[in-house]
């Protein structure tokens, strides 16, 4: 859901049950030690794509 959008990144929020909320956030930390982004987009008609973006 959108409203979900905004905690995706933070540690330990997760949409599953069986979820640590760990991963993205792991990511997000990596990928901005690289000096890069990341992002989430609408994967229609259902789900998520993250697009992750590193200086070359």
């Amino acid at each position: 859901p959108a409203e979900d959008r905004e905690k995706l990144f933070v540690p330990h929020f997760s949409t599953k049950k069986r979820g640590s909320g760990l991963g993205l956030a792991i990511v997000n930390r990596i990928v901005q030690e690289h000096q890069g982004v990341i992002r989430v987009e609408d994967n229609r008609p259902r789900g998520a794509r993250f697009v992750v973006e590193l200086p070359a």
